[in-house]
Formats: structure tokens, C-alpha cells, sequence
């Protein structure tokens, strides 16, 4: 079971490296004042409180939201299952109430 889970994360540790440039060069940036405005405006046109619904640039807030979402998703999800991976190294650093945790999270 090891030796399939150590090959899924060199596949994903490749996958990283090659997928690492295209994302520091993406031009999805964080959450501005503009995104927020756009949010209400957004809300208000639903409501049939507006006659046109807002311009958004490149990004509208809803792909960051899902970008960020997707990235901070991919970080939790790691280290949670690190360590559960290596939960004996894991239990070394870690109280257990925090492993209990972070089971809960990822599963």
C-alpha cells in the first residue's frame, strides 16, 4: 500500500513541478475593494434591483473565489494526510487531540 501511495505522490510532486511556472505566471490575483463592490452589484442585479449587471475584469470574484478555493483546498488536504501518512512522526511534534483533527478534516 505504501509503495502505491509513494508513487501517487511522485506523480503529484511532477505534476507540481511542471504546473509551478504556469501558476506563478497565471495573472489571477487576491481579493481587491472592486471585488467587493462587484459582489453587491452582483447581488442587486439578482434581486432584480439593477438594470445590468456589473463589468468584471479579467477575474471576476467568483473564478478567484474558486482559484483560491482550489489551491487552499490542496494544502489541507496535503498536510492533513501527511500526517496521517506518518502518524508515528507525526505524534512526535503533534498532541493526538491535533491528528483527531486533522482526520476530521480530511476525511
Amino acid at each position: 500500500m505504501k509503495r502505491i501511495l509513494g508513487i501517487l505522490l511522485a506523480g503529484v510532486v511532477f505534476g507540481l513541478c511542471l504546473a509551478l511556472p504556469v501558476l506563478a505566471a497565471a495573472p489571477v490575483a487576491g481579493p481587491t475593494n472592486e471585488d467587493c463592490k462587484e459582489v453587491l452589484q452582483n447581488i442587486g442585479y439578482l434581486l432584480g434591483l439593477r438594470d445590468l449587471p456589473p463589468r468584471f475584469d479579467r477575474f471576476s470574484y467568483i473564478e478567484k473565489a474558486e482559484y483560491w478555493a482550489l489551491i487552499w483546498g490542496s494544502v489541507v488536504m496535503a498536510g492533513t494526510g501527511f500526517a496521517l501518512w506518518f502518524e508515528n512522526q507525526a505524534l512526535q511534534y503533534l498532541p493526538k487531540w491535533m491528528l483527531d483533527v486533522a482526520t476530521m478534516i480530511h476525511y
